[in-house]
């Protein structure tokens, strides 16, 4: 009889054990609808790469491999040589959430933060992530911030690495100098900012994977505004659809070109030419960072 009760009592506790530290790609421990505490459950791929840590102050398991969490934050990681000690790609908290351990969609929801490793950082009130594909949605309005880059929009897809796919409405992006800054002679030039929005989707396509070039199309009363840093007359474009052109200069992102087409109307503030306003339409326009011209066609 003592020796049942022995084994009894060192079988409870290596199950407590498991219940606040999951490895690899082990079933998290279900309850009978009891609070868990300090929950952990690690993530692996087939390869057995780390993707993903998700713990919770409290899990209370709901059935169908779904866990109620609260205060959850995540970590997802890149896979690479399956240690822990790899960077995180992005580090997610939320006031409570959700997990389902099979398909490991994980749903944050209140005061969402997320931080990248980059000095990304997104906020919003619900945020969905894919922890084994690799992706973030939300339908909610967001403020997104990047080095450079300031994003706000409703609806969001985006990569683990906070990498856009499409804004789904009203997107607008403002462009600091850092990403402004026009090249004369392979030196950098002050420059001031740019601001792109739209009333329909922003979607953002891959020109260059190996030099991670990027261009991202605006559509539906598309509208930019740059403001030079020197106090010059800021310039307006309004047109169907704005493409910018993403390159880069060593490690830095940098607009490389705008794009204007249909119903071009660009208009240059008075203050710089004796108090009236010029106004010129086309159907498309090219601007160059590099050189600061831009050609107007179709006027």
């Amino acid at each position: 009889m003592h020796l049942v009760r022995v084994l009894t009592i060192v079988m409870l506790l290596c199950s407590a054990a498991l219940v606040v530290g999951q490895e690899g790609n082990r079933k998290p421990p279900a309850s009978s609808g009891k609070p868990i505490k300090n929950w952990v459950h690690i993530k692996h791929n087939a390869k057995d790469e780390l993707i993903a840590k998700i713990q919770g102050s409290e899990a209370t398991y709901q059935g169908n491999d779904l866990y109620l969490l609260v205060e959850p934050h995540a970590t997802l990681y890149r896979p690479k040589d399956g240690g822990m000690d790899m960077p995180a790609e992005i580090e997610i908290r939320s006031l409570r959430g959700t997990y389902n351990s099979k398909s490991t969609l994980l749903k944050m929801t209140g005061a969402v933060l997320v931080t990248g490793s980059g000095g990304e950082e997104l906020r919003t009130e619900e945020l969905n992530i894919d922890c084994a594909g690799k992706k973030t949605f939300t339908a909610l309005p967001f403020t997104l911030i990047k080095p450079g880059l300031s994003v706000k929009g409703t609806g969001l897809d985006s990569d683990s690495a906070l990498r856009i796919s499409k804004i789904r409405s009203d997107p607008v992006v403002e462009i600091g100098p850092e990403m402004m800054a026009e090249m004369r002679d392979g030196s950098e030039k002050g420059a001031g900012r740019m601001v792109v929005s739209s009333a329909g989707p922003m979607e953002t396509i891959e020109t260059d994977r190996a030099r991670r070039l990027e261009r991202m199309v605006f559509t539906r009363e598309a509208n930019a505004l740059y403001t030079p840093a020197d106090g010059g007359a800021p310039s307006r474009i309004a047109a169907d659809q704005l493409v910018l052109d993403m390159e880069r200069s060593g490690t830095k992102a940098q607009i490389g070109a705008l794009e204007a087409n249909g119903n071009v109307v660009v208009r240059q503030s008075a203050v710089a030419v004796g108090g009236e306003e010029i106004v010129a339409r086309g159907s498309r326009l090219h601007w160059n960072r590099r050189t600061g011209q831009g050609t107007l066609l179709g006027a």
